[in-house]
């Protein structure tokens, strides 16, 4: 069956279209278009109009390639939400501005449901450590972070935890001088200590990114990123190198990162902080996510560990 899922996140919107053959995934297409919808959210509560319009314009664009591309109806289209739509005052009536105007239902995903099809959509990768039982996968998001403990085969959650710390938030904090005291007061040990010890998984945008840019790519190549492995010391120098580089001087060393330019230091020194604090020497970087995870799902299902 030909469906297509998109993961409207706190920094970025991603479309993928993909057959699906029960738990089998096929990717056709994916798309990914930087909004910003969690910038200011920490200090306003609010999605800005700007963000809210460039989501609005994005989700437009991702429901015409599915239709006139791949004869994909809305139907069978599943769209979700994250952590900054879970924490706006105003994220349920933009919600449903794009119900009323664009006819699409938005589900506000949970924590512990963001955790469960991430990991579902991460394993749907039979390659990924193949000889593994039980791994962590880390997500960085714009606006949170999950801590998710997978057994790969039969699939299930052991145990997962969402914290309010992402990228675009980092990046906010950064500029206030406050990233590191917020890192040492969100990344406590009562909270993390059960996701250590374990090979680990880092999926999403930032991995993805600081991935390309270890491999010194000068475009985004999924087939060189996905199942890429970068060593804590890797990123150690990768960070050192960029974290005191401007905007438009990473966005021109680093064309693939385009917008994501904004946040990617930031997003850096919270991976970097993760991999200390986790006492991790190797990431396995997918490419697959929670976009891959609420593709599987049916309507109907759709209700979350």
């Amino acid at each position: 069956m030909r469906k297509a899922s998109i993961d409207i996140g706190s920094n970025s919107v991603l479309l993928l279209v993909a057959d699906v053959d029960g738990e089998v995934v096929i990717p056709l297409r994916e798309e990914q278009r930087v909004t910003r919808l969690g910038r200011g959210i920490e200090k306003t509560g609010l999605l800005r109009s700007e963000s809210m319009s460039d989501t609005k314009k994005t989700i437009v664009e991702y429901l015409d390639i599915a239709k006139s591309k791949y004869g994909i109806g809305k139907g069978d289209i599943v769209i979700t939400a994250t952590e900054a739509a879970r924490v706006a005052k105003n994220g349920k009536s933009f919600f449903n501005e794009l119900l009323n105007e664009l006819g699409v239902s938005v589900s506000i995903i949970s924590g512990a449901q963001e955790a469960y099809y991430t990991a579902l959509g991460t394993v749907s990768d039979d390659a990924l450590l193949s000889n593994a039982g039980e791994f962590v996968i880390v997500d960085i998001g714009g606006a949170s972070t999950e801590f998710i403990r997978v057994k790969k085969t039969p699939f299930e959650i052991v145990s997962s935890v969402s914290i309010p710390l992402g990228s675009v938030r980092a990046d906010e904090w950064m500029n206030d001088g406050v990233l590191d005291k917020k890192i040492e007061s969100l990344l406590v040990e009562s909270v993390i200590s059960s996701y250590k010890g374990f090979e680990t998984v880092a999926v999403a945008g930032t991995y993805t990114s600081l991935s390309a840019m270890n491999l010194g790519l000068v475009s985004f190549d999924k087939d060189s990123v996905h199942n890429s492995k970068i060593t804590t010391g890797e990123l150690n120098t990768l960070v050192e190198k960029i974290k005191n580089r401007s905007v438009s001087q990473l966005a021109k060393d680093y064309v693939h990162l385009d917008k994501r330019a904004e946040v990617i230091v930031a997003g850096g020194l919270v991976a970097l902080a993760i991999a200390k604090k986790l006492s991790i020497s190797k990431y396995t970087v997918s490419c697959r996510g929670l976009r891959y995870g609420t593709i599987l799902m049916n309507e109907n299902d759709f209700i979350g560990p």
